[in-house]
């Protein structure tokens, strides 16, 4: 009797891991390159993009896009004033305020205006996500493209934002790339575990983003 429960015991061990393997398999064969390249084109995720050379042999890498029925020249001032201590992300700010990244100049909630004081990002400047982490801009190019690099013990990571003027500008096609490289198990464990939640903060953000530049159009007219 005790042998028979030992190997029915062993036989749920056995098909708890199976099914933890089934899971895992499935999310990173047919639902991660879903969410990693969230609206982006075949094109947008194979093509090279600016700060690719930062981050070489990147471990994770994602590609997302999205459409702004806004000029560039609109969704630019949202774009470089982001931050912790600046405008916010334009997403969960409650999410963000529990993870420590919510520190902004309207208080714990993300601005809903263009904020004049923060419109001066150069090369070299630091954009925080949090109090102690951020990233340094890499490059920049007005209304066009804002490269971050961030770099720690052991990793590196590049968040690449990419604005092309589509429907003879009228439109802006917004491309958002990230590079990671880490080394070490724990690194590792951190980053997959954390990337599909990740991903829900990151379309948030883009659809704040866009609603923002969507329904604000006059700060353009007055640069």
């Amino acid at each position: 009797m005790e042998t028979l429960e030992t190997m029915e015991a062993l036989l749920l061990i056995a098909l708890f891991y199976l099914v933890k393997v089934v899971v895992v398999f499935i999310i990173l064969i047919f639902i991660r390159p879903v969410y990693q390249n969230w609206g982006a084109s075949p094109e947008e995720t194979s093509r090279l993009m600016p700060g690719d050379n930062l981050v070489a042999s990147p471990k994770l890498t994602s590609t997302r896009a999205i459409d702004i029925n806004a000029p560039a020249e609109q969704v630019w001032p949202w774009i470089i004033q982001m931050g912790y201590g600046r405008a916010g992300w334009y997403n969960y700010d409650i999410i963000s305020r529990c993870l420590g990244m919510a520190d902004y100049v309207d208080g714990w909630r993300s601005c809903q205006r263009i904020v004049p004081e923060l419109q001066d990002l150069q090369i070299r400047d630091r954009l925080r996500l949090s109090r102690r982490k951020g990233y340094v801009v890499a490059d920049i190019k007005s209304h066009q493209l804002l490269v971050l690099y961030g770099k720690g013990t052991g990793n590196s990571h590049s968040w690449v934002y990419v604005c092309e003027p589509c429907s003879n500008g009228v439109k802006t096609r917004l491309i958002v790339r990230h590079r990671n490289k880490y080394s070490g198990w724990l690194d590792k464990i951190l980053f997959e575990c954390l990337d599909i939640g990740f991903f829900f903060m990151e379309r948030s953000h883009l659809l704040g983003l866009k609603r923002r530049a969507e329904e604000n159009p006059s700060y353009a007219a007055r640069l």
